[in-house]
């Protein structure tokens, strides 16, 4: 790097800690360190002293003020007034003695001699002036601003070792250089200057100050505005400087750690002893692992290793994965945490152990309050048209059906509903179904469920929903199925704002089909129904296996 590009990434650098940066300087910063190893080791450096200086006091050292400005031109005037501080030089032996006039005037040989010791003193003065700036800044005028940096944001089921977070009547602190671990639990942790970490089990941490967190041990999810380029996450073996990011960071018992980036770039030097070496960028999309002895490989980046959005409030923890609607049915926030058997009643939209009477559809459409993302269920009937939506879209592609059904939609096989093929896992291509790990919707025609896409949206900030992909029809169970149950005959649609994207009839026992569909960004509701293809409902039992929606980054 020559001298002009150092002090103009100098230039940058500070401006992104004190100030904030234009979308061009940003833009320059970050083809600077893109483009040169040198630069970003620069960079790293200037970051690590700006650091240490704000550790100092709890924040970043500001340099900024009247007083700051009135010093600094002082020096400079001095600079450029002061006499040369150069003498000639005089030859050995030829020293001359004072008459006794110079020596009571003292003006002839010392004069410039005088003019520089005044001029060091101008300065040491200057020097001692700026030094009691400092520590008044640091010292008096940066802990009168609130001392506690980190708040707990949100939580679900935590136990602290160790230090413990501090309560007070505005909410749930943590205080800086203290290491806390997370034993249990998921946690959310928002610093003063807006950047977020999500936290779960055996997750050991320090905060520093709000531009440095160390991660010691566990995994840590970052999310970094572009207002605080230069926030620091450190690990026993690897420092890392963002640049407007996500990114999760895993360190493990031996010592070594990875490092995930989800969006954005950031820059990452191995770190032995506290020295760190080698700085590189990274993009969205690259891993990396870093030894125990700092050495470096690229690994492939975990999609749903780190909790990346959690509302406890809404029982939602989600880490990447795609989410099941069987899971949502059953109470879950889509990612596994669903009860299997949890089932809704047709008749009056609400959870209930079993059903013990016909349902009819005479008692249309029933919203699913105790379910944000369950919008309602029906029984389908060809003989109207059917309300398919909260928002009052119609459907009028169901062939005449009973207008009946006996049981309920449920979250895998309900245990509560006697002995049949409803209390069963279903098997598809030797594969179980109706367990955690693949969640089945269980419908007997006729039978409706429609789930509201704009409230996960809400709940996936940042995230889009791309698609739709389920297998469907009728399977075998894990009982020998009875001459009733191989005469299966059932329909299934699939529908999008009410508008049909599947429809396949006369479906047999045996007979699964995979399908998947692109959901326009617009699309508010998606509806899936099981109905009678033969007029009765008796033994008409379908599945949708893995109803899953495919989760992308925007």
């Amino acid at each position: 790097m020559t001298e002009k590009q150092k002090i103009r990434l100098r230039m940058l650098t500070v401006g992104s800690v004190e100030t904030g940066l234009s979308p061009k300087e940003k833009a320059e910063l970050e083809s600077m360190l893109e483009s040169s190893e040198d630069a970003r080791s620069f960079y790293l450096d200037l970051i690590t002293i700006n650091t240490a200086l704000g550790k100092v006091g709890g924040e970043a050292v500001s340099f900024q003020g009247e007083d700051f400005d009135k010093i600094c031109r002082q020096i400079e005037q001095m600079e450029l007034t002061a006499p040369c501080a150069c003498t000639p030089k005089q030859q050995e032996g030829n020293v001359q003695p004072l008459d006794s006039s110079q020596k009571r005037s003292g003006k002839v040989r010392f004069t410039a001699v005088r003019w520089i010791e005044r001029s060091a003193l101008a300065a040491a003065v200057l020097c001692v002036l700026f030094l009691l700036y400092q520590l008044y800044y640091v010292n008096v005028y940066v802990p009168s601003r609130p001392h506690q940096v980190a708040q707990v944001a949100d939580s679900s089921d935590v136990l602290w070792q160790g230090s413990r977070p501090v309560e007070n009547e505005n909410g749930i602190y943590l205080r800086t250089s203290k290491q806390y671990q997370l034993e249990e639990g998921f946690a959310k942790i928002l610093l003063s200057n807006g950047v977020e970490f999500l936290l779960e089990d055996e997750a050991k941490f320090e905060i520093e100050n709000a531009e440095r967190v160390n991660v010691l041990e566990g995994s840590a999810y970052f999310k970094v505005p572009s207002t605080c380029i230069g926030f620091i996450a450190d690990t026993p073996t690897s420092r890392i400087i963002d640049l407007g990011t996500e990114f999760g960071v895993s360190v493990f018992s031996g010592g070594s750690s990875e490092l995930h980036m989800f969006r954005g770039k950031c820059s990452m030097a191995p770190r032995i002893e506290n020295r760190t070496k080698g700085a590189r960028l990274f993009e969205e999309g690259e891993a990396v692992k870093i030894s125990e002895k700092g050495e470096t490989s690229d690994i492939v980046q975990s999609s749903s290793g780190f909790l990346r959005i959690m509302d406890s409030s809404k029982n939602f923890y989600w880490h990447g994965e795609n989410i099941s609607l069987a899971d949502i049915l059953g109470s879950g926030s889509g990612t596994g945490n669903g009860v299997i058997g949890r089932a809704i009643n047709l008749s009056s939209g609400e959870y209930i152990r079993k059903t013990t009477k016909l349902q009819s559809s005479k008692s249309g459409y029933r919203l699913v309050p105790s379910n944000e993302i369950v919008d309602g269920v029906f029984i389908p009937d060809g003989e109207d048209a059917s309300q398919v939506t909260s928002k009052n879209h119609i459907y009028d592609g169901f062939e005449n059906t009973s207008g009946t059904c006996w049981t309920p939609i449920s979250n895998g096989p309900n245990f509560n509903m006697g002995s049949n093929y409803y209390n069963k896992r279903c098997i598809i291509n030797g594969q179980l179904y109706g367990t955690k790990e693949n969640p089945a919707l269980y419908m007997h025609s006729n039978s409706a469920v429609t789930f509201d896409l704009r409230a996960l949206r809400t709940m996936l900030p940042g995230q889009r929903i791309a698609e739709f992909r389920t297998i469907y029809g009728v399977p075998d169970y894990e009982q020998e199925p009875s001459d009733a149950h191989r005469i299966t005959n059932a329909d299934f649609t699939v529908l999008l704002d009410g508008a049909e994207i599947l429809k396949k009839e006369q479906v047999k026992y045996g007979q699964t089909f995979d399908f998947r569909k692109d959901i326009p960004e617009d699309a508010e509701f998606l509806t899936l129904a099981c109905t009678d293809a033969d007029g009765s409902p008796h033994q008409d039992w379908g599945v949708f296996a893995r109803p899953e929606l495919v989760i992308e980054q925007n």
